[in-house]
């Protein structure tokens, strides 16, 4: 079952799952050229607040080149 999604740029709608994480496709990490990158600046818009976490560590697994990110508990 072939289960690949197009993407073709930002923004891109995705899920936080109940972890606080979110997964990058790897068609997304291919576009946006960060295969090799080991942190990042992300932009979250929610309900109409939009929320920037700087540095957030991208992690990833040997076989794939999709990665995720945990977002930080605020506090």
């Amino acid at each position: 079952m072939n289960r690949r999604i197009h993407i073709d740029g930002l923004p891109y709608r995705t899920r936080v799952y109940i972890n606080n994480q979110v997964l990058i496709p790897s068609e997304l990490v291919k576009l946006l050229g960060i295969e090799r990158s080991l942190f990042a600046n992300v932009v979250i818009r929610h309900e109409g607040r939009v929320i920037s976490i700087n540095g957030v560590k991208l992690l990833h697994n040997r076989r794939a080149t999709s990665r995720q990110f945990t977002i930080p508990q605020g506090g």
